[in-house]
């Protein structure tokens, strides 16, 4: 099972759509929609780059064209190298920080600000990895 296919089985899909964003590394194998469909769910597969701000921002607008509001976010893009510390380069450096920190800021900020127009709340779930925790061995 992918982690994606891992979010979309763990969440009530009962209550509502999934939209499930696969960003351009990953867009072609369409199992996270295909999943949210074998578990009764509506599903809305979107390709974007959560990096990039404008693609960011259309994701969120799609998604309130489609259904008009988001109740629950789950950040779970991120992307890590095989390089240790000492090897890392700095673009790959620089990927990091914009899919792992940028994507998540641009996204979390621009579903909060919905959630708060429509002032009738939601929760905003950002994913890590226990790749954190590797500097500490």
């Amino acid at each position: 099972m992918t982690p994606q296919e891992a979010v979309a089985a763990s969440l009530d899909i009962d209550e509502g759509p999934v939209v499930l964003v696969e960003g351009s590394d990953n867009v072609g194998g369409g199992a996270p929609a295909d999943s949210t469909y074998i578990l009764g769910g509506e599903a809305l597969a979107i390709e974007a780059d959560v990096f990039r701000t404008a693609e960011a921002i259309a994701m969120v607008g799609t998604v309130l064209d489609e259904w008009g509001g988001i109740d629950v976010l789950v950040n779970n893009a991120g992307v890590c190298s095989p390089a240790s510390f000492l090897e890392i380069t700095e673009e790959e450096w620089d990927r990091h920080v914009a899919v792992n920190l940028k994507g998540t800021f641009i996204t979390a900020q621009r579903v909060a600000q919905e959630m708060t127009k429509r002032g009738s709340g939601g929760s905003i779930i950002n994913v890590s990895s226990v790749n954190g925790l590797a500097a500490a061995k």
